[in-house]
């Protein structure tokens, strides 16, 4: 199963100090791995984390009876 998955983006320095903003991802490995591609585009200092939620975006389906 699945998960929605947060990424959330904080500015450490330059005039964006302190703001934080996210991104929605369909699961905690999209998330990883867009990671770089949003980091090049940030021209500060920043932290970067996956945070998966409880909210499915995918479940395993069930077999259908014979």
């Amino acid at each position: 199963m699945e998960y929605w998955t947060i990424m959330l983006i904080t500015m450490l320095v330059g005039p964006m100090e302190g703001t934080a903003s996210w991104l929605i991802y369909p699961s905690e490995e999209s998330c990883i791995t867009s990671a770089y591609s949003v980091t090049e585009t940030l021209p500060y200092d920043y932290t970067i984390s996956c945070n998966p939620t409880d909210v499915p975006s995918k479940s395993i389906k069930p077999k259908r009876k014979p």
